[in-house]
């Protein structure tokens, strides 16, 4: 994952006119598999507002792009959607939470009703973040289920586990909590992914908080601090000093 962001950060220009040739006149299918790659950079580096502007413009282009010979028209429904469930994540960080539940919802029906799992699944977590915010937990107890029985990707597992994690913590259900938490870490513990791993550690705090044990609070915050510095990525830095 360190790697992988340093090599896309020094040619990013690039990177960014592949993705949006791809889109406008390439195959779909490729410019699908660019997506969570592009989505991830742009969390980490924060570039939340050229973020949500980058996919707005991508769905719209997905959609009105004309279908050559052999292009199946469902796979430019199927990307213009993962666009705009992208775009809805970071509408949702700069704080238009309505319009990024509207954008993930109009996602996630066109997705479901193309049948393609992985890709619903995992616009299933994007859309979790608005409801989130908005405290939904009932509704993020039911769309991270969904992504579980559409998809057995295991990012898109591990994802889904700790949304439904975090909602049942947040209505003090710290045994269905520690029971989705559990399962997110056995995932994560064949990975190196840094992000997902601040998440896992935050859902640990939420239960060493409950507990009122201080110094472990303290423990979790400093171990996982160091793994956020180690990919650069600020929020995340920023939330965890916070607390």
């Amino acid at each position: 994952q360190i790697q992988a962001l340093l090599d896309i950060d020094a040619d990013l220009e690039n990177v960014r006119a592949a993705w949006r040739t791809l889109v406008a006149e390439g195959d779909p299918q490729e410019a699908l598999r660019m997506i969570r790659g592009l989505w991830f950079i742009y969390e980490i580096r924060g570039w939340h507002v050229a973020g949500a502007k980058l996919f707005q413009e991508a769905a719209q282009a997905a959609r009105t792009r004309p279908v050559r010979h052999g292009m199946a028209r469902d796979a430019c429904q199927v990307l213009a959607a993962m666009c705009t469930s992208t775009q809805g994540w970071f509408t949702s960080l700069l704080g238009a939470v309505g319009d990024a539940l509207a954008l993930g919802d109009q996602a996630t029906a066109v997705l479901r009703a193309l049948d393609t799992p992985d890709n619903f699944a995992f616009a299933n977590g994007q859309l979790c973040l608005g409801l989130y915010f908005t405290a939904q937990l009932a509704r993020m107890k039911e769309v991270g289920f969904e992504a579980l029985d559409a998809s057995d990707d295991p990012w898109n597992v591990m994802w889904a586990h700790s949304w439904i994690a975090f909602a049942a913590q947040m209505e003090g259900d710290s045994v269905e909590a520690e029971k989705h938490r559990l399962r997110s870490e056995e995932i994560l513990g064949s990975t190196s992914d840094s992000w997902m791993s601040y998440w896992i550690y935050l859902l640990r705090y939420l239960a060493a908080w409950e507990q009122g044990d201080v110094s472990w609070c303290r423990q979790i915050l400093e171990e996982v601090l160091v793994n956020l510095k180690i990919i650069d990525w600020r929020r995340g830095v920023q939330y965890s000093l916070q607390l």
